[in-house]
């Protein structure tokens, strides 16, 4: 009798892993017929999820602000919007300090004669949405080894773009020197509107024009904040572009990574290892240098708001704060005293009769406003002009101490 069960035992003890095979055998089959069942009812090849993303951001025509970029690509090239004569200096002094027709005749004379272009891009501001649908999907197979890095954009076009909104800068600063603040504000806010339109776009390179575009805007029109006589309802009007923070830099590269994987996809079937692995490494290089950039950006918004809180306190009482912390009443919200970059403080000193406003950069290191490497600081106020600049700038521009009218 022991030696039955004994038998009986190892006969169960035998049976136990013939059973275990069976399961896992059975777990592998079934899972086998349902990836079979998924891929052939619910897989979507990457074209096709590329266009199902491409239709859920599509914006009618008559919504739609890229309408009037892909018009103003057809019509103008770069030369249009940057004159032949207009030599290296003279052209950062007239897009980045105000100028007078004065000083600068031949210059404004072009202004003048391009006042169809100003009207045309001026129209970019009535439109809140902006979508640039995706190439021929067909067309992917064709493109180049570095299809992640340059995506499927034209690069002719956004340098116009880029050009367009030098055009207006320019246009702009003789604005405030001739004396007309309302339009002056009003352009630089068209360039904001350009900014938001280009970093909604779900790929790397018209996010990183659009970043481009609002430190054009940001930097620019701190100067009519702090040095000219603005009313509150200019102040209001500026204040609302600056509160349009775009997404999350995480939301939105998430967003750029889908696209650009998909793309990558499609273009890569006949790729080596070697050159998808070269592919990866660089897009790990972009994207942190995009993270930094977009930090900065975020920074120069926050700044503009503060700004806007400054000069609201100085109307009120005259002078400027003591501590930056006493402009709190006059902003729409604190969260702005808060610095993107290192969620940190900006530093705020009195100078003078102005002041002085940075960020400590990403390594959070108060280098006393030094921008050179390694040094990492933000100069937000003063403006940064150049030695060049502040030559050739003639004493015949408005003095900013003196109300303009409109």
């Amino acid at each position: 009798m022991p030696e039955q069960n004994q038998k009986q035992k190892k006969m169960e003890f035998h049976k136990r892993p013939n059973n275990i095979l069976r399961l896992l055998f059975a777990f592998l089959f079934l899972l086998v017929i349902s990836l079979v069942i998924c891929r052939i009812f619910f897989y979507k090849t990457p074209q096709e999820q590329l266009a199902a993303i491409d239709a859920s951001l599509a914006i009618p025509d008559s919504e739609n602000a890229a309408i009037i970029y892909n018009q103003l690509f057809k019509d103008y090239n770069e030369s249009d919007f940057e004159p032949a004569f207009l030599n290296k200096d003279v052209e950062t002094i007239t897009r980045t300090t105000p100028w007078s027709s004065q000083d600068y005749p031949e210059i404004a004379n072009w202004l003048e004669q391009n006042q169809n272009i100003i009207e045309k891009l001026m129209e970019l501001s009535l439109f809140k949405k902006c979508y640039f649908p995706f190439p021929d999907l067909l067309e992917l197979k064709s493109r180049s080894i570095f299809l992640s890095l340059l995506t499927v954009v034209d690069m002719d076009f956004l340098n116009v773009v880029k050009k367009s909104a030098f055009f207006l800068a320019r246009s702009a600063n003789n604005d405030i020197a001739e004396g007309h603040l309302e339009k002056a504000i009003d352009k630089y806010l068209c360039v904001l509107t350009m900014s938001h339109h280009f970093r909604e776009q779900p790929v790397t390179d018209y996010f990183l024009i659009g970043i481009a575009l609002g430190a054009i805007g940001a930097h620019n029109i701190r100067n009519i904040i702090i040095n000219y006589d603005i009313s509150e309802k200019q102040l209001i009007k500026i204040e609302t572009a600056f509160q349009q923070i775009p997404v999350s830099f995480e939301k939105q590269i998430h967003n750029i990574d889908k696209v650009e994987k998909l793309m990558e996809r499609i273009s890569s079937s006949d790729r080596s290892l070697r050159e998808r692995f070269i592919i990866w490494r660089s897009g790990i290089g972009i994207k942190n240098s995009e993270k930094k950039i977009y930090l900065r950006f975020s920074t120069d918004y926050h700044a503009n708001l503060i700004l806007i809180a400054l000069k609201r306190y100085k109307d009120k009482t005259g002078k400027w704060p003591e501590k930056l912390n006493e402009i709190k009443p006059f902003l729409t919200s604190e969260d702005v005293l808060i610095d993107p970059q290192n969620n940190g403080a900006f530093v705020y000193k009195l100078k003078d009769d102005s002041f002085i406003l940075y960020s400590t950069g990403q390594n959070k290191i108060d280098e006393n406003g030094q921008i050179k490497p390694p040094a990492d600081d933000w100069q937000i106020w003063p403006l940064q002009i150049s030695q060049t600049q502040i030559k050739n700038t003639t004493s015949t521009q408005a003095d900013p101490n003196e109300k303009i009218k409109e």
